[in-house]
């Protein structure tokens, strides 16, 4: 931040739920007026009367302003829901963790000292991410959760006498997966509309609103599965890949063992091919995906094959819980558990995943691609073609 105002934090988007009291307080001069004083030049016995301990007030005394922390809706919602939830101290916690590192441990023998040195511990190192805001609130069916897509990477075609393709990826939840059912329903189906034109041909990048999932039940192995098709123009024609000349993702909606969406932003690797229908019976979707890895076999003969290098980047958030709602711009937030996974299966090196902006040098971004054609007409077209050729009907493109 260059220029702290009072107004400098207005247009950041808010933790839920989370606000700070401060207090602000002329400073304790010398009797003469000249000097600022300082904790370090007195006793600690003195501080208070020299007026360098000013007690907290209570808070419901009233004294401390807090138009700025009025909560919202939703934050109503988590208030109240937090009113009848028992607490624990943060002290409590700590002797918790302090007995998994060392379970022969007798927790009532850990004292205050012990705690305060863990905090330290834990506190020593500059943070490595974002704040985990998974548990904030355990997952409620009216309220839902949100999904949207935010760029793929590493993306494949084209050659010496063939453009590149463009590339569009649909979503949906497994289970049900009806879509993949005999009649292929697609009233749950969505899929990415509106490119960033400056992003590259085989990197797009997407600017879809997250999309909304309300009423879901909640089920340890509901995933949002991603199918990314290629479309090409043949005779002036769209034409769009169908399912055995794609490409497939999943991304799990729940932490594992828990009643909490995994809200955050994900790189998420990619496979060969039409989606297993074994992969949207598993239990576990990872789990199924890395044991098929193992065995090293072609998608023809019932295998996985990682489409190396090549991933999506997504953005799961629980609809109480906006941390994630805005677009991750350092890849240093974004969470490659799912990659590394894969990776560790193919015995194959993560570092593959670099997804930074330029990754596929001298390709054109998409803007230069439509051309002088209306770059909205264009997508228009994109978008028909990709509806037409998914069965989708539930959108109208004007």
């Amino acid at each position: 931040m260059k220029n702290l105002s009072a107004s400098a934090l207005d247009s950041k988007a808010r933790v839920t739920c989370a606000t700070m009291l401060v207090r602000i307080v002329k400073a304790p001069k010398s009797d003469d007026g000249l000097n600022i004083l300082s904790r370090e030049n007195f006793e600690e016995g003195e501080w208070e009367a020299k007026g360098l301990a000013v007690p907290a007030v209570e808070y419901s005394s009233g004294v401390y302003d807090t138009v700025r922390a009025n909560p919202g809706g939703v934050e109503k919602t988590l208030y109240d829901l937090r009113r009848v939830r028992q607490e624990m101290p943060l002290s409590e916690y700590c002797k918790k963790e302090i007995i998994k590192s060392d379970p022969n441990k007798d927790i009532s023998t850990i004292e205050a000292a012990d705690v305060e040195k863990y905090i330290k511990e834990c506190l020593k190192d500059n943070p490595k991410s974002m704040i985990d805001y998974t548990f904030m609130n355990k997952y409620m069916v009216e309220s839902g959760f949100k999904f949207g897509i935010d760029g793929l990477h590493r993306m494949t075609g084209g050659g010496m006498f063939s453009a590149a393709p463009f590339f569009k990826a649909l979503y949906l939840l497994s289970p049900p997966a009806l879509f993949y059912e005999d009649g292929g329903m697609t009233e749950d189906v969505q899929f990415t509309k509106t490119y960033d034109v400056e992003s590259e041909q085989l990197a797009p990048k997407f600017e879809d609103e997250l999309f909304k999932y309300t009423n879901v039940e909640e089920s340890e192995s509901l995933c949002v599965v991603v199918e990314i098709r290629n479309i090409t123009t043949k005779k002036k024609e769209k034409v769009v890949s169908d399912q055995d000349h794609s490409l497939w993702t999943a991304l799990p909606v729940f932490r594992k063992d828990s009643r909490y969406v995994d809200s955050g932003c994900f790189c998420l690797p990619v496979f060969e091919g039409k989606v297993p229908a074994a992969a949207l019976e598993a239990s576990d979707m990872y789990e199924w995906i890395c044991a098929r890895l193992k065995e090293k076999k072609k998608v023809k003969d019932g295998g996985v094959e990682l489409k190396h290098g090549a991933s999506v980047v997504v953005r799961l958030v629980d609809s109480c819980v906006e941390e994630f709602g805005s677009r991750v711009a350092k890849q240093s937030l974004v969470n490659m558990k799912y990659v590394g996974m894969v990776c560790d299966a193919t015995k194959k090196a993560d570092m593959i995943y670099d997804y930074s902006p330029g990754d596929n040098p001298g390709k054109k971004p998409i803007a230069k691609l439509f051309g002088k054609a209306d770059k909205d007409a264009e997508m228009k077209a994109l978008n028909i073609a990709m509806a037409e050729a998914t069965g989708v009907k539930h959108y109208i493109f004007n």
